[in-house]
Formats: structure tokens, C-alpha cells, sequence
């Protein structure tokens, strides 16, 4: 498909500052990174070598902590540009007039958002993979003290530090491309962002909010039911939740090796669960984004539609996902303030759940026949 110069140099007008941006991030990462073993140097020097400590990995994981906000309004505000002229009235008049199709809109806008995006990821991972190689002569000498030493060389591996920041460049990619999708559903930019942000949450939310309510419950018709929710809490946080996978990293604590052995009590061996799984759900999101998106264009006409919500279907699933988060959301306040679980509580816990669900229910069959504008 031939893509429109002028379409592209006008994408290009806001993507490059976010190119800027983004690499920006990418650069500070880089920096925060190389001061994490910077800081870890010096406390071996003044405290001495702990042995079993993966300081790449774990200063990678720091380094995710710095960045991953910063970087997910960043996202949030290249979706607010691209889409802040083809969204108005007057522009998309205007834009309907020219020989461009939508499906040239969709294209150049999505290259050009993960052009900005991959980028500083390579620019990420070329500067990690330096620092990292200019500070192994002192972390070998940790390797080697090692009570696992073969655990934590391939912790801090290049391929396994490569495999993590890839990781985590393909979930702001998958967080990109899902928002992205959003804004052919939804026809108000913010509206787009805020209810694409509150999906990309809403699961986490809802397994949160039924232990809170009913794990007490539970708990008394199954003593250690709350330890199997939580480590199905765990599992689903873990694969589940993208958003969360840079920095849900996981401690060694057993395979076969007693927590309860003094020997064992400074062990600082971290690393990311199940890389390769977590890097194929980010990819499966993001191509299945990027296909919904693509067949949406197709379909939408933005400009001519007044509903907040452009198709049918789609405010079906947002009716039943305010219904039941409404429903969940009051529960967990009178469940916060009823406190300790009896009988009682549990079933005026059930009816201001019912209650919630018909006011979530009321109002976002209202919010679907909201005008867009």
C-alpha cells in the first residue's frame, strides 16, 4: 500500500519528539542503571562481597522501577497527539476530503508510534549491554564466591538480560498497540485512554477485590484457602498482567533449599519468571491489537459518529465491565469498613454488591449515549 507523503511528514511532525522523548528515557535508564553498580561497588567495598547476589539482574529490575512511569505517560500522551487532529470536527472534515484512505491513516500512525518506541529500545539495551560488559571484571569475582554460581551467571547472562529488556520494550509496545486499538472503539481521546487504561487494569482489580470480599469466607469453609488464593494471586500477576512484568521479579527461596537454614538467610538471587511466556503473551496482545485495530479503521467513521462508543458490541462489553467493576468496587468499600468477617457482613457485603452492579449498570448505559464531542 503506497503511503501519502504529506500524511507522513504530518505524523512525523509530533512523532519525532517522542522519538526524543522516548529516547530520553531510554538514555536516563541506561544512567540509572550504571549508577546501581556504581552504588553496589561501593557497598562491597565498604562492607565486603555478599555471594550470592545477581547484581545485574537486580539493578535491572531498579532500573524498570525508574523508568516504567515516566514511559507509560509517555505512551498516553503520543496516542493524545496522534489522534488530537483526527478527532476533531473540523480536521476530520477536512481530512475526509483528501484522497487518503483509512487504512493509510492507520498505518502511518501505528509505524510511526512504534518507530519512536523501538528506537530508544535499541538504544536501551545497546547501553545496558555496555555497562553491564564494562562491570563484569568485579561481578565475576561475586560468580565466583557463589553458593550458586551457575544460577546466577546465567541470571546475569547477556542473553538473559537481553531477554528482559526485550520483554519490557514489547509490553510498552503491547500497552501501545492495545490503547492504540481503543481509539477506533471510542470516539473522545481521553475517554479512549482513561477507559483503555481502566481494561488494561480491571482484571487485576477484580481478583483483588474478590479476595478482599469473599477470602475470609472462603477461608472458613476451607482452612488455607487464602494461601492458594494468594499464590494464585501471584501466578495471575505474574502472566497475566503485562503492565506489571518488568518489575515482578521473583526471589530464590526453595528448589530444594530450606528457608529456614541460616546459611540461606542473605540470599539476593532474583530473577523474572517465565521470560519466554511473558515475551509471547506481550507479542500475541500486541498483534491481535494491531489486527483489531487495522479492522476497525476499515469500519470506523470517526468524524461522522456522535456516540462515545463507536459499535454495538463494544458498548455491550463496557456496560457488563462497569456493571460488574461497580458492583466489585462498592463491595470492597463496605467490606473495608464492615471489618472482620461474620455471617452478617457476608450478606451485606452480597446486597451492596447486587446494589453496585445496578448503579454501574444505570450509569454506563447513560455513558454509552454520551456524545462524543
Amino acid at each position: 500500500m503506497k503511503i501519502n507523503k504529506a500524511l507522513v511528514k504530518h505524523e512525523t511532525r509530533n512523532m519525532k519528539w517522542m522519538l526524543i522523548y522516548f529516547s530520553l528515557i531510554a538514555i536516563a535508564g541506561i544512567l540509572f542503571f550504571n549508577a546501581g553498580l556504581n552504588r553496589t561497588y561501593m557497598e562491597i567495598l565498604s562492607g565486603g562481597l555478599n555471594a550470592d547476589e545477581s547484581v545485574i539482574m537486580y539493578n535491572t529490575n531498579r532500573m524498570f522501577q525508574s523508568i516504567i512511569l515516566p514511559m507509560g505517560i509517555g505512551i498516553l500522551l503520543m496516542i493524545y497527539l496522534q489522534f488530537k487532529d483526527s478527532k476533531s470536527i473540523e480536521v476530520g472534515n477536512f481530512l475526509k476530503a483528501l484522497p487518503i484512505s483509512n487504512k493509510e491513516y492507520y498505518t502511518t500512525k501505528l509505524i510511526g508510534g512504534l518507530i519512536s518506541l523501538i528506537i530508544p529500545t535499541i538504544i536501551l539495551i545497546v547501553g545496558i549491554l555496555l555497562v553491564r560488559n564494562n562491570n563484569m571484571i568485579w561481578i565475576s569475582d561475586i560468580h565466583s564466591i557463589s553458593l550458586f554460581q551457575d544460577l546466577i551467571i546465567k541470571a546475569d547472562s547477556i542473553v538473559n538480560v537481553t531477554a528482559a529488556l526485550i520483554m519490557s520494550s514489547l509490553v510498552a509496545i503491547a500497552t501501545y498497540t492495545f490503547l492504540f486499538m481503543m481509539q477506533y472503539i471510542v470516539t473522545n481521546i481521553v475517554a479512549g485512554l482513561v477507559i483503555g487504561c481502566l481494561v488494561w487494569l480491571s482484571s487485576t482489580f477484580l481478583l483483588a477485590a474478590s479476595a478482599i470480599i469473599y477470602g475470609s469466607f472462603l477461608e472458613t469453609i476451607y482452612i488455607g484457602f487464602n494461601d492458594i488464593l494468594a499464590r494464585g494471586e501471584a501466578t495471575f500477576v505474574n502472566y497475566v498482567e503485562p503492565w506489571f512484568y518488568p518489575t515482578n521479579m521473583s526471589y530464590l527461596d526453595s528448589a530444594g533449599i530450606s528457608k529456614y537454614n541460616a546459611i540461606f538467610d542473605n540470599i539476593h538471587f532474583v530473577y523474572y519468571k517465565g521470560l519466554g511466556i511473558k515475551i509471547a503473551i506481550t507479542l500475541i496482545i500486541s498483534i491481535v491489537s494491531i489486527i483489531i485495530g487495522y479492522s476497525l479503521s476499515t469500519k470506523s467513521k470517526v468524524e461522522d459518529n456522535d456516540a462515545l462508543i463507536s459499535f454495538k458490541w463494544a458498548r455491550k462489553l463496557f456496560i457488563i465491565g462497569v456493571t460488574v467493576c461497580s458492583a466489585f468496587l462498592l463491595a470492597v468499600i463496605a467490606q473495608i469498613f464492615l471489618g472482620q468477617f461474620n455471617s452478617l457482613g457476608i450478606i451485606i457485603v452480597s446486597v451492596v454488591l447486587i446494589i453496585g452492579g445496578i448503579i454501574g449498570f444505570i450509569v454506563s448505559k447513560k455513558m454509552t449515549q454520551v456524545k462524543s464531542k
